[in-house]
């Protein structure tokens, strides 16, 4: 076996393991389509977003979400195609399916929650380099999808510089009220509860908190130039997942699939 398949399937493995954990995730949290859709949602939520409009003028959304047999199928399907993977990781068209398949659940589920989630783009990003056979197209795609990675962080710093945020004392502290104003009632002895009411105490540690998490995403900038630090990227990926949870209580562990593009060469290409 060339060298080239070798970090294809050990870069397969690791993808589709991750996609198996993280639709595990969302099977165990009650937000598989079929856990959603009973009963069927009242409401949509496109909001300015093109690809949602042109979404649900094709109906595919509806006809899903209101046919069991349907959803049945979807779900079933979602969740078998990363096992596929695992005992035919040859089979190209398994890896196009399943960007099919996982594009079109975090679409209908974000039109059907009421809330335009994100943490899915990661496993349909880096899902596309499987795509080809080419082993020179699969690498090239492959650090696409790792400067796609540095762009998700570089541009969200530069968005909260530009528009006065990064100077904006109170910020994060307006932020932790409005976010965490219900748990703060509902569950006001929790450890978090404590941890986020001190936080309001300290006006001063909430802005230090919120530099610091721009100037993490502003380093992955340095990413664009050398692949030298890449581990140290990697870092401030986990970094930011643990900050986004304990500070913000947003599960973003699902980038961190991204995170295996910033993985040095040799961890795959040895036995």
């Amino acid at each position: 076996m060339q060298q080239s398949e070798i970090v294809y399937l050990k870069k397969s493995k690791f993808v589709f393991g991750f996609a198996m954990v993280v639709l595990a995730y969302h099977f165990f949290t009650n937000t598989f389509l079929s856990q959603i859709s009973s009963p069927p949602p009242p409401l949509v939520f496109p909001s300015i977003d093109n690809a949602y409009w042109l979404l649900l003028i094709s109906g595919i959304p509806q006809l899903i979400i209101s046919n069991s047999f349907l959803l049945t199928v979807f779900d079933i399907s979602l969740i078998s195609l990363p096992l596929l993977v695992f005992v035919y990781p040859s089979k190209r068209l398994l890896y196009v399916i399943f960007s099919a398949f996982i594009t079109l659940y975090f679409l209908i589920f974000n039109l059907y929650s009421g809330h335009h989630f994100h943490g899915l783009v990661g496993l349909i990003f880096i899902s596309i380099p499987f795509w080809t056979k080419s082993s020179e197209r699969f690498e090239m795609l492959w650090k696409a999808v790792r400067f796609y990675t540095l762009f998700i962080f570089t541009s969200a710093a530069i968005w909260k510089i530009s528009r006065g945020t990064a100077f904006d004392f109170n910020h994060l502290h307006n932020i932790l009220q409005h976010q965490h104003a219900q748990l703060l009632f509902d569950d006001s002895e929790s450890w978090r509860a404590i941890f986020v009411r001190w936080l309001l105490m300290h006006p001063a540690i909430c802005f230090v908190l919120m530099l610091s998490a721009i100037t993490t995403q502003a380093s992955f900038a340095v990413g664009f130039f050398t692949k030298q630090l890449d581990n140290v990227l990697l870092v401030l990926l986990l970094s930011f997942v643990v900050f986004n949870y304990l500070v913000m209580n947003i599960v973003s562990s699902e980038l961190l699939v991204l995170g295996l593009t910033l993985l040095p060469e040799n961890f795959w290409t040895k036995e």
